[in-house]
């Protein structure tokens, strides 16, 4: 009986001991998905801040270059003014910000015009008076 016992005791020990090595994987288990689950959130929330950083980044040197060719177009139009010096300025064909807008100068020298369209910008200088030079703008944009 002693060695029924004995074994029924041994039994019991070893089967405890498996439910303790499966009661331990399930829990590694657990907690390996939700460290996957989190590496994924935090990898998702690293890729909308890049892509925002990178949007904002974007938008900036977009506005830089505006006001650059703002200016740009400023100081041209006081370089003519100097060089110059009787001038006469036209009215402005359309508001500052209109995709298309023309300046233009009636000189001794001949006409200075600039046109934007859209992202291009023409300057010409010294045209004689009665040339259109529209028709040559539309050839040189195309």
């Amino acid at each position: 009986m002693n060695t029924q016992a004995s074994n029924t005791e041994s039994l019991q020990r070893n089967q405890s001991g498996m439910v303790s090595i499966m009661v331990t994987m399930i829990l590694m288990i657990v907690m390996s998905l939700i460290v996957v689950g989190f590496a994924q959130v935090s990898r998702r929330n690293q890729r909308v801040a890049l892509d925002r950083q990178l949007s904002t980044q974007a938008f900036y040197a977009a506005e830089s270059g505006v006001n650059d060719a703002r200016e740009f177009l400023d100081a041209y139009g006081k370089r003519v003014e100097l060089r110059y010096p009787g001038a006469q300025a036209n009215e402005p064909s359309a508001s500052p910000d209109a995709p298309e807008r023309t300046l233009s100068w009636k000189t001794n020298e001949g006409a200075v015009i600039i046109k934007r369209s859209g992202s291009n910008v023409f300057i010409m200088e010294g045209l004689p008076d009665g040339v259109d030079p529209f028709p040559l703008l539309t050839l040189l944009k195309q």
